[in-house]
């Protein structure tokens, strides 16, 4: 199978299917070079994240009957042109073999007479900021009814022009400093590399697990003290729980809850590959937690959200949500909201995250859970922001 077969197919995966795009890249990678994945990861990602501004510079020589299966081709071709700066010749027979026998004229068509034509979009008005960084309207509309023109632009380069590194956790049970070696750190836990780590032998013997800085800085606030009774309660994919894990002494006080225990168990297996067991799983509807009997004095609820703080590292999640999602999460983050009131114990301290930057499931989603409650002071609130990162928001609240 060739690189470009091989991204036309995750792409139709995720466009025709609906279907997440790291799960099928990761399910069908396996069917090529370790040297050739760079590239697909590349063009499918790229050609996500720039999809409409990539059909807006053909839309003008298709129709509506055109098969979405050669949009996804000309999309590639464009991507490939414009943005990896690939020759004409190349782009053209490639696409034109991967097109189907009746649709081959049509592509060699379009590629040969207007693959060199590009067609600049100002940005003047919503549509065209929405064409310009591929956002949806919505997304345009709500981040700039929401921030001030300076933040609203800040968001829209950072999700176009900053692709986010992977970040690593080091593992203090299995691994010091010193063991790695061509790798920057940016404090004593967190490293980055200039090469994927995932499939090394430090990374399956579970010397590191991978971490986002915003995470990581997220557990920094929860201010976890040895002899601490903490709850994760969304805990999935967990990086949160094996950070926490690592500032107890006890570390059965930890409770990992999650509502899939499809995911439970994956963050069962990966505790146990780190060196953790014997731990406090609980696979529970965190709403519904509440009438467990259980209390801390440390709770994070990393919850459920629209995940407009991740666009960039999840690609196909614009594509996804839809504004009527929104009023659906902020009734779940309300009643998880709920729950972590009735279990958090007097002087304890509960952390709300999210990985959005939607006002609505941040600030104005705290300030009424305030309000409700008089007995508990906001500490501290705001975006956690660092270069190639994820955005996070969340507010620290004392009971």
């Amino acid at each position: 199978m060739t690189q470009r077969q091989l991204a036309y197919d995750i792409l139709k995966d995720s466009y025709l299917k609906n279907q997440y795009v790291n799960i099928v890249f990761r399910n069908k990678i396996k069917l090529i070079d370790k040297i050739k994945r760079n590239f697909v990861l590349e063009l499918v990602n790229g050609v996500i994240r720039n999809d409409l501004f990539l059909k807006y510079q053909f839309q003008h020589l298709i129709n509506k009957k055109t098969k979405f299966e050669v949009i996804i081709l000309l999309m590639m071709a464009y991507y490939e042109k414009h943005f990896m700066q690939n020759e004409n010749y190349a782009i053209v027979n490639e696409y034109v073999n991967l097109a189907k026998k009746y649709d081959k004229g049509f592509v060699n068509y379009i590629l040969r007479n207007n693959l060199d034509n590009f067609i600049e979009v100002s940005g003047q008005s919503d549509e065209e900021l929405s064409l310009k960084y591929s956002l949806p309207l919505w997304i345009i509309k709500l981040l700039k009814a929401q921030y001030s023109e300076k933040e609203f632009e800040y968001f829209l380069n950072d999700y176009q022009d900053n692709k986010p590194i992977v970040y690593y956790h080091l593992n203090p049970l299995k691994a010091k400093k010193e063991d790695f070696k061509d790798v920057e750190f940016i404090n004593d836990d967190i490293f980055i590399s200039k090469d994927s780590l995932i499939e090394s032998d430090e990374f399956k013997d579970g010397k590191m697990y991978i971490q986002d800085q915003g995470a990581y800085f997220i557990v920094e606030k929860l201010n976890v003290l040895k002899n601490s009774r903490v709850l994760d309660i969304c805990a999935a994919p967990g990086s949160k729980s094996f950070n926490i894990l690592e500032k107890l002494e006890n570390k059965n006080s930890l409770y990992i809850n999650d509502i899939s225990n499809t995911r439970l168990q994956l963050i069962k297996e990966h505790s146990n590959k780190l060196g953790y067991k014997d731990l406090n799983f609980l696979n529970y509807d965190g709403i519904e937690l509440k009438n467990k009997g259980f209390t801390f004095n440390r709770i994070l609820a990393d919850v459920p959200c629209s995940g407009l703080g991740v666009l960039k590292r999840k690609v196909d999640l614009k594509n996804k949500i839809q504004p009527v999602n929104l009023d659906e999460l902020v009734k779940v983050q309300k009643d998880i909201l709920e729950s972590c009131y009735e279990m958090l114990e007097n002087d304890g301290i509960l952390v709300y995250s999210t990985c959005t930057i939607n006002k609505k499931e941040n600030e104005r989603q705290i300030r009424e859970f305030m309000q409700k409650h008089p007995d508990l002071t906001l500490i501290e609130e705001g975006l956690i922001i660092k270069p190639k990162s994820d955005i996070f928001y969340f507010a620290k609240i004392k009971k």
